[in-house]
């Protein structure tokens, strides 16, 4: 397919992904908004007195806030391009948790690996990582898994950043069309669409996406290799 073509791809899938963050972000903002208005409501109208702990929930609330108002930018974030520079991945655990939790029946999510502070800072564009981690997690969560685990671990001068689930797996019929545009078992936006685009934006760095197998368990399992920097 040709480079042309395939930014259209990309155009549609980060469509397809901004749309399922907003929602799961929005969801995450929902309780502390609320509460703000509530009791602003309550001191327009009866000129009700602050008591210490409402004043301290309120400000508890407040601060939960602008992280959630700094993910939504970020999230929102459109990259002008896909030139690499130094990425930590500690910086993307944030949005990745934030969005897992605001998900309809989320299962269990771990990416505390990626906040390590041994690893390494990897050759990748910042958002555009974020776009291409995202959809494999999404992937999973379209896949029903209900525990998804992210582990990065540097390999000399490479980074390895696996992406496991328990879901049904890839059937072997599959595997062999996993990363053709809409290769999918399941009618689900992203899962048509994510594992192409993942591997078209990660190549340009140097980066590799693999499918790999598991032997002793159900699931599926990716496997993403960066340069460090």
């Amino acid at each position: 397919m040709y480079s042309a073509e395939f930014e259209v791809l990309v155009a549609a899938n980060r469509g397809i992904v901004f749309s399922t963050v907003s929602r799961a972000l929005l969801h995450e903002l929902r309780t502390p908004t609320q509460a703000l208005a509530l009791a602003g409501e309550m001191i327009a109208r009866d000129g009700a007195v602050l008591t210490e702990p409402v004043r301290q929930a309120l400000g508890s609330h407040a601060r939960q806030l602008r992280p959630l108002l700094d993910l939504v930018s970020r999230a929102q974030q459109r990259p002008t391009d896909n030139e690499p520079e130094p990425v930590a991945l500690r910086d993307l655990v944030d949005l990745l948790q934030t969005t897992h939790r605001g998900l309809p029946d989320a299962g269990t999510f771990d990416a505390s690996s990626l906040a390590r502070p041994d690893l390494p800072a990897v050759k990748a564009n910042g958002p555009v990582l974020s776009h291409v981690i995202l959809n494999l997690v999404l992937n999973a969560v379209e896949a029903e898994a209900q525990a998804i685990k992210l582990t990065a671990e540097p390999r000399g001068t490479t980074v390895d950043i696996a992406i496991e689930d328990d879901g049904p797996g890839i059937a072997p019929s599959m595997r062999h069309r996993l990363f053709e545009p809409f290769a999918t078992t399941k009618q689900a936006p992203v899962a048509g669409l994510g594992l192409a685009v993942a591997r078209y934006l990660v190549t340009p760095w140097g980066g590799t996406l693999v499918h790999h197998v598991h032997h002793a368990s159900h699931g599926a399992a990716f496997v993403l290799t960066l340069d460090a920097w």
